[in-house]
């Protein structure tokens, strides 16, 4: 049997032309942002969602623009300036599926840690080749990018 290294050209034109691009500088809006629904989430390239009763719905809008950060927090009418815990929520799925809100009941959310005093927040961040590309990432090989 004779080994083969992969040919890797079509991942690697893909990976660097849109996986290397300097971030955008400007704040996209500079009025008042009315976030009452989740971002849409990140392009995935798996569909562990479809069981997913809290986040079936939001995965058909999935898009590149979506690094976005949710946060839920308790507010002191009487004390402004008061503080509350933080707890962070990074959802998993091997970095190839998931969004900010996969199996979050937000009425369970706000039941047990907002109306207790702490602030809940959760984020999306790029899954598969959209988010491993880097030629510094970890798990380069996996990804089609050995060299």
């Amino acid at each position: 049997m004779t080994k083969r290294k992969p040919d890797h050209q079509l991942c690697q034109r893909f990976c660097y032309k849109y996986c290397l691009a300097k971030p955008v500088k400007k704040a996209r809006w500079h009025q008042e942002l009315s976030a009452v629904e989740y971002g849409p989430p990140c392009i995935q390239f798996m569909d562990f969602h479809r069981y997913d009763k809290f986040s079936a719905q939001n995965m058909k809008r999935q898009s590149e623009d979506c690094l976005y950060l949710n946060v839920f927090s308790p507010y002191d009418h009487e004390d402004e300036s008061k503080t509350f815990p933080i707890i962070v929520w990074i959802h998993g799925g091997s970095f190839l599926a998931g969004s900010a809100d996969t199996g979050i009941d937000m009425e369970t959310v706000a039941r047990n840690i907002i109306f207790k005093g702490i602030t809940f927040v959760t984020i999306n961040y790029r899954l598969g080749p959209l988010g491993k590309c880097h030629k510094e990432a970890l798990g380069r090989k996996i990804m089609c990018m050995e060299e």
